[in-house]
């Protein structure tokens, strides 16, 4: 699995329903408890608290801004459902949601498929990524969390099996990710005028209010 996210993240699956929020918490904590991929690393990043949230609260404007700078893997997003349907190029593609929001925390929730030369047979599965983070100065530090599962038995116990490959794609593709995310956040933090300007329809209503 070469890919993830978005964004971020990253990461990338597909979900049919948005349960309600207790089913939300209750779904998340079983699949970090029963996760047979975990993956986590620490992130700092020069941003303020405020665009640093709304970054990671509109992940849709986002995949539009990564389209916009021409940045690599290509991802396609469009809006689904209570969140975004991701497909990246490299194999991944399904739909994600924010679950839970707090001060110093974003959890999204996701459900689809890994189709990749890495992994050797076709792999459904669901996931949680999650932000934990606080600001200090003008700058986040934090917590990038991955935790998946496969939807079957079969897919399950490639992942355990192929668990090590899968890390090291992970870890890869967020750290090249977020090289490339620093570039956005530096320009919307000193540049918003260069970016709006290359905006047209709905994401120039987004940028203009969020922004």
């Amino acid at each position: 699995m070469k890919g993830l996210l978005l964004w971020f993240c990253v990461t990338i699956f597909s979900l049919a329903a948005h349960p309600c929020d207790a089913d939300n918490a209750i779904q998340t904590r079983n699949l970090i408890e029963k996760a047979t991929v975990t993956y986590q690393t620490d992130f700092v990043i020069d941003s303020s608290l405020d665009t640093w949230d709304k970054v990671l609260d509109h992940p849709f404007l986002m995949g539009k801004l990564w389209n916009l700078y021409n940045f690599q893997p290509a991802y396609q997003v469009t809006k689904a459902n209570e969140g975004v349907k991701i497909v990246d190029p490299s194999g991944i593609y399904g739909e994600i949601f924010l679950t839970d929001s707090s001060p110093s925390s974003r959890t999204f929730y996701g459900r689809g498929a890994i189709d990749h030369w890495a992994v050797p047979s076709f792999i459904s599965a669901e996931g949680i990524f999650r932000f934990r983070y606080q600001e200090g100065g003008q700058r986040i530090k934090g917590q990038f969390e991955v935790y998946l599962r496969g939807d079957t038995k079969v897919a399950d116990f490639l992942m355990k099996l192929f668990s090590g490959t899968l890390k090291n794609h992970l870890n890869s593709r967020f750290t090249k990710n977020l090289e490339d995310i620093k570039k956005i956040l530096y320009d919307l933090l000193h540049h918003p005028d260069q970016i709006r300007i290359k905006l047209t329809g709905d994401s120039l209503s987004d940028f203009k209010s969020l922004f």
